[in-house]
C-alpha cells in the first residue's frame, strides 16, 4: 500500500451554536466524500429553518484538488447562500494556496453574505463575530473533543 492509499480524507461538522455551523475538511477528497460532505450539510442546514446562519470551517488540511470535487463545493456554497448562510469564516493555517482556493470556489461577498479566510482560528472567530455570530471557545473546544461525525 503506498502512502495515498493511507491517506485518510473526510471531515466533522456540526452545528456549534443555535445558528452556526463549525467544520473541519481534512485529506485529499474524491467525488464520494464530497457527495456525503454536501448531503450531510445540507441535513444540518435544514434544521435551521429560515434562520440566518454562518459557518466557520478549518480548511488546514483540506486539499481538494480533483476538479470534480471543486464543482461539488462550488455547487454546495451557491445552495447554502440561497438557504440562509450569512457569513463562512475559514482559516487554513499559514498555506496560502488553500486559501485562494477557498475564495475560488465561494459566492462572492453580497449585501446578505460575506465570505472571509484568514490563517488563524482567532481572526476567523473575530470576523464571525463582527458578522453577528459569536462563538466561544468552550463551544470550539466542545467540538473538538468529539462532538460531530466523521466520514
Amino acid at each position: 500500500m503506498d502512502l495515498k492509499e493511507q491517506d485518510l480524507a473526510g471531515w466533522r461538522i456540526s452545528a456549534i451554536a443555535d445558528n452556526v455551523i463549525f467544520l473541519v475538511g481534512f485529506g485529499n477528497w474524491g467525488e464520494s466524500e464530497a457527495r456525503n460532505f454536501c448531503a450531510e450539510y445540507m441535513q444540518i442546514v435544514e434544521s435551521f429553518g429560515n434562520r440566518p446562519w454562518a459557518v466557520m470551517g478549518d480548511a488546514t488540511d483540506w486539499i481538494l484538488e480533483d476538479p470534480m470535487v471543486q464543482g461539488l463545493i462550488m455547487e454546495q456554497n451557491r445552495w447554502i447562500v440561497d438557504h440562509g448562510c450569512r457569513a463562512g469564516c475559514f482559516y487554513t493555517g499559514p498555506g496560502a494556496l488553500n486559501r485562494l482556493l477557498l475564495y475560488r470556489l465561494a459566492i462572492p461577498d453580497s449585501g446578505t453574505y460575506r465570505f472571509r479566510v484568514y490563517p488563524h482560528r482567532g481572526r476567523a472567530v473575530e470576523a464571525l463575530g463582527a458578522s453577528g455570530f459569536a462563538i466561544t471557545d468552550k463551544q470550539l473546544n466542545s467540538f473538538f473533543r468529539g462532538e460531530g461525525k466523521r466520514a
